[in-house]
This record gives structure tokens, C-alpha cells and sequence, in this order.
């Protein structure tokens, strides 16, 4: 803020300024005095209105005496509106002779009535004092004609609540003993602070042995995966107006190599060379008869059994059922013995254009949330917990890993009992899609 003064002055005042004025600053005030053509602006860093009054006031302290002419160095607070009157060589030391009240015949009239200083309880108007020295002949008599403001003063900044503006994790999904690292910025008014939970918990570094460790280093956030499957990251903002948070999983498994089994695979079942990929074709393949193979069903099993935390993603096209099985499911006939979800030895996740739905024992669970453009999703096995959980899988933006939006969970003890569990897929003949990646 920038403030100009006039003042009428009976003698010609020449001024000593204690630093320049920085018109970069928002607390700044110039004083220009002038009497008989002679002029002297008196400029001050770090100055405001309120102190102009009694800074004019204490020249009046500085006078003529005995016909000579005297020097001195005054400077002004806001707090108590003092003149304190410094002799000449302690204007860079800072110490202070005498202290005098000011003039209550001194006025200010600006012409914007808002902007009266006396009338504003914004402390932050004036920040420091203004320090000059005057150089004073004759009698000085000063009256204060008008006080002029060039800019308007400063407001308190409103209160806003906080915003998450970034949030980006390097991985969705980590095999058991890697780390992964977390970004999250906010904004806000104040200032929001950002803080971390990991599984609720504020993050400490105190993770030992095979659970997750979390700890903060130069803003970010670093999880290492231990062997307890899904883990909640969580970022929280604060500040004296509210809260934001941003929360995301964190899947750690142990590592799983899947792959498909050309013995248990339907006739019209094309397997990719490395038999990661199924693909449903019109032309009966030449597979040898095995006594696992589907004869019915478009369906194929992995060949290893699942144990422990296992991950696996699914891009799908067209119509794919996937999930897990017993490896007793019957493998002969169309009924609902032998189809993957229509009985109690599997689970099954229907992906189609526009839904979702889960399968078990043959009844349906429609999901309301939609494919929304993913063709990915992501299958996560917790055997220890009894559960099996399916995920859509949809890109991240901005560098970020991709993001990972639960669908539907699967409880059951079956997971507890000592039998073995396979990944099973099921490829639908309409459309015919490109294939099941692992």
C-alpha cells in the first residue's frame, strides 16, 4: 500500500531516510512537505497512516532553540501511537532519548471515509516504524491539512476449506516385500497441513517383521508391502476451516505366476503359445480328450493352485466370466454343476459392455457400478481371510499408478478348508473378444 501526505510547513525541511522506500512492499508511505518552493519527499519503508500523524507531531518536538537549529531522528509505533525522539547518532543504533505523546490537535481526514485508519481494527495496517531526521529552522509550527490514500488498505483473508489437488501413488498392486511411494498436495486458506494414515493409523515407522512399514521422507509417503494383503493409504488435510482426505488401497500379494491350462480348456478355446491368452474361436482345437476338459461350457482352469495373496489382472472383450473353482467342479454337461458361479464350488465375476454382476450358487448379485470405459479388472485372493475380491482397474492420470475401484467381495470359510482353489474363465460367444490376458 502506497500513502501520500501533504503538509504546509512554515520552514523548508530537508530529510535523512533510514532505508529506501521498496514500492514492492504492501506497507510503504511517502510525505512530501513543502513551504516557499522548497520541497523534500520523505519516503519510508514499512510505514502507514496512523503513524504519519504522530511522526509530523514529534518535529513539533524538534523546534529551534535559542536561534540555532536542531537535529534529531523520530520514530512512531502503532501500538501506542508514540513519537520517540532519537538524537542524530543513534538513528542506526536504534536507542531512544525521550518519548512524547502526540499533538490530539493533529487530525487525519482522508477523503475515502473506509479507509480512516481510526476506524479499522486491521492490525496489519501499519507494520513498523518510519524512521527520519529533520533538519529544522526557525520555529516550526506544522498543521496536518489532508491525508490522502493512493490504494486500499488490505482485508483479512477469507477462511477456506481444504482441497486434495494431487494425489498420485506409484503402484496399486505390490508383491510382498517392495515399496511403493505416495504424492498428495492441498490447498487451502490458511494453509492446509497434510498428514498420512496407513490402515487408520497415524504413519509411524515402527512396522517390523512381515507387516506393512509406512514413514514419511521429503513430503512423501513410502509403503513397504509385508504379507497382510489390502492396505488403506490415506491422505487428510486441515485446517481451521475444514478437512479433505484421499483414500486408496494398496494390495500386497505374494507373487503368482498364472497360467492357463490347455488340458481342462473347451474345444473352441484358442490358448495363446506362452498360455496366458484364451480366445474364443469357431474351429474346434485339436486337443487330445482329458478327463479335466470342459466339454460343455466355454471354459478354461489355471494350472496352478492359488494360495496365500494372490493378484492377477483380466482384459476382457465382449463377454468374460472369471473367478475361482474347486478343482472338483464337474466337467461334464451344460448344466449348472459344471458352469462356472451357478454352484456352491465357484465365484464368478460377469463382465459385459455397460455391467457388472457376481455370481455364486447360481443366484446373481447385480453391481451398480459400471464399466465406465475400463476393460481391466483386477482379482485379489486373501485365502487366509477367506476372501476374494474383484476390482475394476482404470488408468491413472498424471504419471500416477493406475487406480484400483473395489466392485464385490466374496466371504466364505471355503477358503479355510484344505482343498485346492484354481482361476477360472469363462469366454462367451458373443462377440467373440480378443482374449483373456493374465
Amino acid at each position: 500500500m502506497t500513502t501520500h501526505t501533504t503538509v504546509e510547513s512554515p520552514s523548508p525541511l530537508h530529510q535523512c531516510v533510514e532505508g529506501g522506500y521498496d514500492h514492492t512492499h504492501n506497507s510503504g508511505v511517502s510525505i512530501r512537505v513543502s513551504k516557499l518552493g522548497h520541497s523534500a519527499l520523505l519516503s519510508c519503508s514499512h510505514s502507514a497512516a496512523r503513524q504519519l500523524a504522530a511522526s509530523i507531531h514529534s518535529m513539533r518536538d524538534g523546534r529551534q532553540r535559542g536561534g540555532g537549529y536542531s537535529r534529531g531522528c523520530w520514530t512512531t509505533n502503532i501500538a501506542g501511537l508514540k513519537a520517540e525522539r532519537r538524537s542524530p547518532g543513534s538513528c542506526q543504533r536504534g536507542a531512544m532519548d525521550t518519548v512524547s505523546e502526540p499533538d490530539p490537535g493533529l487530525t487525519m481526514e482522508p477523503e475515502d471515509k473506509s479507509l480512516d485508519p481510526r476506524k479499522t481494527s486491521h492490525r496489519r495496517f501499519a507494520l513498523k516504524s518510519c524512521n527520519i531526521v529533520l533538519l529544522i529552522f526557525g520555529l516550526l509550527s506544522i498543521l496536518l491539512i489532508s491525508l490522502q490514500f493512493s490504494s486500499v488498505m488490505p482485508t483479512e483473508e477469507e477462511e477456506e476449506a481444504p482441497s486434495i489437488t494431487e494425489f498420485h501413488s506409484s503402484t496399486h498392486v505390490l508383491p510382498v516385500g517392495q515399496t511403493a511411494r505416495y504424492t498428495c498436495h492441498a490447498s487451502g486458506t490458511p494453509e492446509p497441513t497434510v498428514e498420512w494414515l496407513h490402515n487408520g493409523r497415524p504413519v509411524e515407522r515402527d512396522g517390523t517383521g512381515d507387516q506393512s512399514e509406512a514413514w514419511v521422507e521429503r513430503g512423501f509417503l513410502f509403503v513397504r508391502g509385508g504379507r497382510y494383503g489390502v492396505n488403506m493409504v490415506c491422505c487428510m488435510a486441515s485446517n481451521s476451516a475444514g478437512t479433505a482426505n484421499h483414500s486408496a488401497e494398496l494390495l500386497v500379494f505374494d507373487a503368482c505366476d498364472l497360467t492357463l491350462d490347455p488340458n481342462t480348456a473347451y474345444r473352441e478355446l484358442s490358448l495363446s503359445e506362452d498360455k496366458r491368452k484364451v480366445t474364443r474361436v469357431e474351429e474346434d482345437q485339436s486337443y487330445p480328450d482329458h478327463p479335466d476338459r470342459f466339454d460343455s461350457w466355454p471354459q478354461v482352469l489355471g494350472r496352478e493352485a492359488l494360495t496365500g495373496h494372490c493378484y492377477w489382472e483380466v482384459e476382457w472383450e465382449g463377454r468374460v466370466e472369471i473367478g475361482v473353482t474347486y478343482r472338483g467342479i464337474t466337467r461334464r454337461g451344460g448344466g449348472g454343476d459344471s458352469e462356472l458361479g451357478g454352484n456352491n464350488k465357484s465365484w464368478s465375476l460377469v463382465c459385459r459392455d455397460g455391467l457388472y454382476s457376481a455370481w455364486y450358487n447360481g443366484r446373481e448379485t447385480a453391481l451398480p457400478l459400471p464399466p465406465a470405459g475400463s476393460t481391466r479388472v483386477g482379482v485379489y485372493l486373501d485365502r487366509p481371510a477367506g476372501s476374494l475380491s474383484f476390482y475394476r482397474v482404470s488408468p491413472g492420470g498424471g504419471g500416477s499408478s493406475d487406480t484400483l475401484t473395489h466392485l464385490h467381495t466374496f466371504w466364505s470359510s471355503w477358503v479355510k478348508e484344505d482343498q485346492k482353489v484354481w482361476r477360472c474363465v469363462s469366454v462367451s460367444e458373443d462377440p467373440p473378444p480378443p482374449g483373456d490376458t493374465l
